[in-house]
């Protein structure tokens, strides 16, 4: 998966970090689940970055689509 971050956020129970990925022009988003593995260097992404993962898709819904599991594959903050 490839896109532009729109947030990251970080749950300090579970120590996952979320990021959505923003789809530009369209009502969709793709939400990135990534465990405390990934936290330190996942936390320093910003709006506007991009990043490319990879995932085991865990939920479709209306709006777009949520993997698990993500790895980070690159990244341009």
């Amino acid at each position: 998966m490839e896109g532009i971050v729109t947030e990251v956020t970080r749950y300090p129970k579970s120590k996952n970090v979320l990021v959505i990925l923003g789809i530009p022009f369209r009502k969709t988003g793709i939400v990135l689940d990534f465990d405390e593995r990934w936290a330190e260097q996942v936390c320093l992404f910003r709006q506007g970055n991009s990043l490319s993962a990879v995932g085991q898709i865990s939920r479709v819904y209306t709006g777009g689509v949520m993997l698990d599991r993500c790895e980070l594959i690159s990244s341009q903050t």
